[in-house]
């Protein structure tokens, strides 16, 4: 008996020495392997099902890159890593089963698989790396477990049937274009312990109608979620303070935004060509938005803009054609190129008095756009800005503008009154070209230059005057013009180009405001004043009178006194050219007396309590410093009030006061 159990014993380990001995043999002997140091460096084999050795601690880089004929792999317990391209483009392989041994994957080892279908990863993976499942385009479902601290760049690239991705409770940072072109991705749930997106991650996935994203990511970085057009709605996380350029481009679903309560910046193009969006609120957070931002969004039509927005960036609206009005927040100083361009819907627009600078082109095509006012805090008005725009009416421009620049009233076909300030220096080429109804212009005394085409087919200007100041001409300036008649000086270049040209001139200045004949009104053209009244007026007759046709329109500063303030129009042929405004020194507050009143609004000027506009407010300051030292303080309050009790009298002409 005993002698059985030793021999049984003695087969038993012939048996599996013979065993193990075939095992090699077959495994690696055959040379379907080479496997040096416990990693497998290549595989040599046939293909169809391959089973790897037990004892191989690691899979070498491509040690099966371009195997299309193998169809499965059995990777063992004990395989701890895989290498770089391990699997890459094996296009035969269908599916994978990633051990719990597997700590680490390197980057692109199964891309270019694209007949894998699932994948089963380790549950002891450290990362999943880049481009690890790239181009997998059978891939259906992939979880990735919470042992793994990232997903690198490119992992999921173009894997075209995945449905579903499921991310690790550990995993903290998701790489560039991890799941771009995965175009059957229809929802994604981005938990709280992601704190980063690369940029591009989402790109293309044009089935994803659903994203949620971390509580606790900082920034949405560039092209996050572009052409995503399946997205219908989005929820901006707190946590997040700047959302990248482009993120949302092209997501023509996009019905809703919600959220960004925390963001400061918005990058450029963020949201346009996102066709269904209807209205957005923008929070006080955002102190910045790039260009473009609205861009192509056809149906947008309400939206509310952050309150410490200082600028409105290019193109910020172009193509909105749905968006009517809009509040452009009072810190605003800059309205770039384009921003309201192609909105043809916009009529209802109020820019700020702070605004400094509007670029080119930036009404555009506003056809819906009846009238404007050009705040006197802008400087600098764009070339074309408001060209096409068919229905606009009226304008009122800023009296700092020196330059009307090229195309500024181009084709503006509805144009009847522009009023041109007395700093223009310069009316560009084409600045009115086929203003068909413009009926009157006044050219400021001052202006020095009229080019080429300017007022090209103004069909119904009947009346132009050129100031004596004007030195030059340009080609074409007045064609078209078939009725004008210049009103100009003997012997100034308007007077020869009319004579040239075959234009009919008139001698003087044309539409305008003068003296009358006994009067001591003085007319200030070029600050557009009257003062130097001696006694309290009613009415201007015998006072001041008008020149070329025009005619008079008195607005009080209160019911039925001309005092400080009151406005003077200059109307031709129904329209206003042309206004002044009356001073009467003193008289601040425009009710016609010099008194205590006044003495306290000056002394809250000085104060800082009453801010007064240098241009707008210019009548106001000049009644107000009768010491004539250029400030409004105590002092010429002090004036006031003594005048009120006859202890001195003030010049209404000079406006400076002297003993009584």
């Amino acid at each position: 008996m005993k002698l059985k159990t030793v021999l049984s014993v003695i087969l038993s380990v012939i048996f599996t020495i013979s065993s193990f001995s075939l095992f090699i043999q077959v495994k690696a002997d055959d040379g379907d392997f080479t496997i040096a140091g416990g990693v497998l460096v290549k595989y040599n084999g046939a293909g169809g099902d391959v089973i790897i050795p037990a004892g191989v601690a690691a899979i070498g880089n491509a040690a099966f890159k371009y195997c299309d004929s193998v169809t499965s792999v059995s990777i063992p317990y004990g395989v701890i890593s895989i290498g770089e391209e391990a699997f890459n483009a094996c296009s035969g392989l269908s599916s994978v089963t990633i051990p719990d041994s597997v700590i680490n994957i390197g980057d692109y080892a199964f891309a270019g698989c694209s007949n894998v279908k699932d994948v089963a990863i380790s549950d002891n993976l450290a990362a999943v790396g880049i481009g690890v499942f790239s181009d997998c385009s059978s891939l259906l479902s992939v979880t990735v477990p919470d042992s793994a601290a990232s997903i690198g760049a490119y992992a999921f690239f173009n894997c075209t049937n995945i449905g579903r991705i499921t991310i690790g409770g550990n995993v903290k940072s998701l790489g560039e274009y991890v799941c771009q072109g995965c175009s059957a991705l229809k929802s994604i749930v981005i938990p709280d312990n992601v704190l980063e997106i690369g940029y591009d991650a989402f790109y293309g996935c044009s089935s994803l109608e659903s994203v949620t994203l971390s509580n606790n990511i900082k920034s949405i970085s560039d092209q996050t979620f572009i052409f995503c057009n399946n997205l219908k709605s989005i929820m901006i996380p707190n946590s997040v303070d700047t959302i990248g350029m482009e993120v949302f481009k092209g997501c023509s679903s996009l019905a809703g935004v919600t959220g960004m309560d925390g963001v400061s910046s918005i990058g450029d193009y963020a949201f346009t060509a996102c066709t269904l969006l209807e209205s957005i609120t923008i929070p006080d957070s955002v102190l910045s938005m790039g260009a473009g931002v609205f861009s192509g969004c056809t149906n947008l039509a309400d939206v509310k803009l952050s309150d410490n927005l200082t600028s409105l960036e290019n193109r910020l609206f172009f193509g909105c054609s749905s968006l009517a009005s809009l509040t452009i927040p009072v810190k605003v100083t800059l309205i770039g190129n384009e921003v309201f361009s192609g909105c043809s819907l916009l009529n209802g627009i109020i820019i700020p008095d702070g605004v400094t600078q509007i670029g080119y082109y930036a009404f555009q095509d506003c056809v819906a756009l009846t009238s404007i006012i050009i705040p006197n805090s802008v400087t600098d008005l764009g070339f074309g800005t408001f060209i096409g725009c068919s229905n606009l009416v009226y304008v009122k421009l800023s009296n700092k503008l020196k330059v009307i620049k090229n195309n500024t009233f181009f084709n503006c076909t509805s144009l009847q009154e522009v009023i041109i300030p007395y700093s223009v220096t310069v009316i560009q080429g084409y600045s009115f070209y086929n203003c068909i109804k413009l009926g009157s212009v006044f050219i400021p005394n001052g202006a020095i230059t009229i080019e080429s085409y300017a007022f090209y087919n103004c069909a119904d200007l009947k009346g132009l005057g050129i100031p004596n100041s004007v030195n030059s001409i340009g080609v074409s300036a007045f064609d078209g013009c078939n009725d004008l008649v210049i009103y100009c000086g003997t012997g100034t270049k308007a007077e020869q180009y009319a004579i040239d040209h075959g234009i009919g001139t008139v001698a003087g200045m044309g539409p305008g405001v003068t003296m009358a004949q006994g009067s001591t009104a003085i007319v200030d053209n070029y600050n557009c004043l009257i003062y130097g009244f001696n006694q309290p007026i009613s009415s201007f007759v015998g006072i001041v009178e008008t020149t070329g046709n025009a005619t008079l329109q008195v607005v009080p500063s209160s019911p039925n006194v001309l005092g400080t303030g009151s406005v003077v129009n200059v109307i031709l042929n129904g329209g206003v050219i042309n206004s002044y405004k009356i001073v009467i020194f003193g008289d601040v507050n425009g009710d016609g007396n010099i008194d205590s009143i006044d003495a306290g609004i000056c002394v809250d000027v000085q104060n800082y309590m009453i801010k007064w506009d240098q241009f707008d407010d210019a009548a106001l300051y000049k009644a107000a410093d009768i010491n004539g030292d250029g400030n409004v303080d105590s002092l010429d309050a002090g004036l006031m009030v003594d005048y009120q009790n006859y202890m001195v009298n003030i010049d209404q002409s000079t406006g400076i006061a002297s003993p009584a």
